[in-house]
């Protein structure tokens, strides 16, 4: 069996593969992901994507070195699997949002796509159907923009709470919290009508990582969460 492992800025996800199928979406602490490893059995190799941490990337490649386990560290590329970035230089875009690109190819094929991985930031990226990857933004995320105003103003006070609507707030905790997914919701809809300007009239709308499951959820239109997303994009290199 495989096992893809994405390292993020706060957390460690990890897939097991077996065989093509991949198993539930499992999240560690940092500290934690050497245990998971030593509880898993006949591991052939390890593909890793990494955003942080690299130590935590070499503690892991050492190990499956003295275990003889193959080990593959992804890094974005100018093209894969047909595929082309669009990135000026496309050593700048982060390897987590490439591979997202990269499953979102091989999942939803020939189709205009806008993906958004909304975590600690969310970033937007859009692919077309000719698998031309067109640019993407980088925002705060929707808790990072929460606590931003918490912590920087003097009198805008509260906490982040769960969020069912977007209505107007009545008091100025729902205001922070109903206006910053308010603010991510609006950002999804402009950056629709820009990929449109662009030519690219989206088809479906790919929500992932940590805050992405309500994102959809608030946004509802030709759209869809995918929690797998960047473990097909990693599985892509182990076939």
């Amino acid at each position: 069996m495989n096992i893809l492992i994405d390292i993020g800025n706060t957390r460690v996800k990890y897939v097991v593969d077996n065989n093509d199928q991949l198993s539930a979406v499992r999240t560690v602490q940092c500290t934690d992901i050497m245990t998971e490893l030593n509880s898993l059995n006949n591991i052939q190799s390890i593909v890793i994507v990494a955003v942080s941490n690299q130590a935590k990337v070499n503690e892991i490649a050492s190990w499956a070195n003295k275990q003889h386990i193959q080990f593959k560290q992804l890094h974005t590329q100018a093209e894969s699997f047909g595929v082309s970035n669009g990135y000026d230089n496309h050593l700048q875009m982060g390897a987590d949002r490439w591979i997202a690109v990269l499953g979102a190819q091989a999942s939803y094929p020939k189709q205009n796509l806008l993906i958004v991985d909304s975590g600690t930031a969310t970033t937007f990226d859009v692919l077309n159907s000719d698998s031309q990857h067109l640019g993407g933004w980088i925002v705060p995320g929707v808790e990072l923009m929460i606590t931003s105003l918490f912590n920087n103003t003097d009198k805008v006070k509260g906490a982040i709470k769960n969020v069912d609507s977007l209505e107007f707030g009545l008091n100025t905790n729902d205001n922070v919290n109903f206006g910053c997914w308010a603010a991510s919701k609006a950002l999804i809809d402009f950056a629709v009508a820009q990929a449109e300007k662009k030519g690219s009239v989206i088809d479906k709308v790919i929500f992932t990582g940590g805050n992405g499951a309500q994102l959809n959820k608030h946004y509802a239109c030709n759209s869809c969460f995918d929690d797998k997303l960047m473990f097909v994009g990693m599985q892509r290199f182990i076939k």
